[in-house]
């Protein structure tokens, strides 16, 4: 989309919004329309398909986001940017060696550990409770461990280990006031905002349905009211995204646990 805007002279903030507000109102038709009943005419094949597809995606930005750690901030394929200053303590190959091989080490330590706390139902040790808990909700609790191993190197040059610089999302933006630019549009630029609102459209509608049938399986055979009113739900959410300058959001994959209980409750007794 960016590369279009560009291509075209198409403010890009104005026209991102009106693709979600044309992405909310075909995601709301669909709902309306009850579509996501069709679920069950996308095979077990196309479910696995899809998977696979998020994970290498992921796996992909894993492996370029740690092979970035060896690198000085803002290197790009080899070539370093003019900003990047090398007499910085923390650009030194040492210090770059080091700030890769702790981010390959926190890496395989979440990795190994997540996966380990999967099984947690299956171990000797702990009460059920305890294991049902870990096994869960393992994953979020490997994060936060991982997160404090992070601060234990002292006595390092500042910015290495290298964090993630987050700004304050209230202050200095001029999304949120998005609506008032949109006098920056020409018709034509309304328009065309339907062909990628459609292709989003297309894929929250895969990965709504397609991501719960994989969570739930079986139960997806004959589909609730509530999902229509789950992917409803999410026609909202995008519409508030575009009128406050947002990207598009999507929480469905991975299922919460809750949620999928929920769903299971609402499947059987036909609510």
């Amino acid at each position: 989309m960016f590369t279009v805007c560009k291509t075209y002279d198409i403010p890009f903030l104005p026209w991102a919004s009106v693709t979600l507000f044309w992405t909310a109102a075909m995601c709301a038709l669909l709902a309306l329309f009850n579509t996501c009943a069709y679920i069950h005419h996308f095979t077990r094949f196309s479910g696995e398909l899809f998977g696979l597809l998020i994970a290498i995606l992921f796996l992909q930005q894993a492996v370029k986001g740690l092979m970035s750690e060896f690198q000085p901030p803002g290197a790009i394929a080899g070539h370093r940017r003019a900003e990047v200053d090398l007499d910085e303590p923390s650009n030194e190959p040492s210090w770059l060696l080091f700030n890769g091989a702790f981010a390959l080490f926190l890496a395989c330590g979440l990795l190994g550990t997540s996966l380990a706390s999967v099984t947690a139902r299956g171990w000797n040790l702990f009460n059920g409770f305890v294991r049902r808990i870990i096994a869960d909700y393992g994953t979020a609790l490997c994060v936060l461990m991982w997160t404090l191993v992070s601060l234990a190197p002292r006595n390092s040059p500042e910015g290495v280990p290298r964090r993630l610089v987050i700004a304050n999302t209230f202050e200095g933006s001029e999304n949120y006031s998005i609506l008032s630019r949109a006098h920056e549009l020409e018709g034509w630029h309304i328009a065309a905002a339907m062909v990628p609102g459609f292709i989003i459209a297309v894929l929250f509608f895969f990965d709504h349905n397609v991501s719960s049938q994989l969570a739930q399986e079986g139960l997806f055979l004959k589909k609730p009211s509530a999902y229509h009113w789950d992917f409803m739900l999410l026609a909202i959410m995008t519409a508030i995204c575009g009128a406050l300058g947002l990207p598009p959001v999507n929480g469905v994959i991975p299922q919460a646990s809750i949620k999928q209980k929920l769903f299971q409750f609402l499947f059987y007794h036909k609510i």
